[in-house]
């Protein structure tokens, strides 16, 4: 018998990790910060019929994904300053 996973919801590990953070997900246990988080299959059925929290979840990604970015875009923009760009 399969399991679903997150990833057949259009979560991969990296969105997980983020879903954790926002406790949207809650692991099995009390996993250590870096180790592998489990979850109950119960729980991953339920949030993904829950078209509500899809939603929301995907903002939270898609919000971090957002300020990862703006913080690239930041830096960039000092390097370039700092190496005497934009004449």
């Amino acid at each position: 018998m399969s399991y679903p996973t997150m990833e057949e919801h259009s979560f991969y590990e990296y969105g997980i990790a983020q879903l954790v953070v926002a406790k949207m997900l809650i692991p099995l246990g009390k996993p250590a910060h870096n180790s592998p988080k489990h979850f109950a299959t119960v729980d991953i059925i339920k949030v993904a019929q829950n078209r509500e929290w899809l939603s929301i979840a995907t903002r939270q990604i898609s919000r971090y994904w957002q300020s990862r970015n703006e913080k690239k875009r930041v830096i960039n923009i000092f390097t370039v300053l700092s190496e005497g760009g934009f004449y």
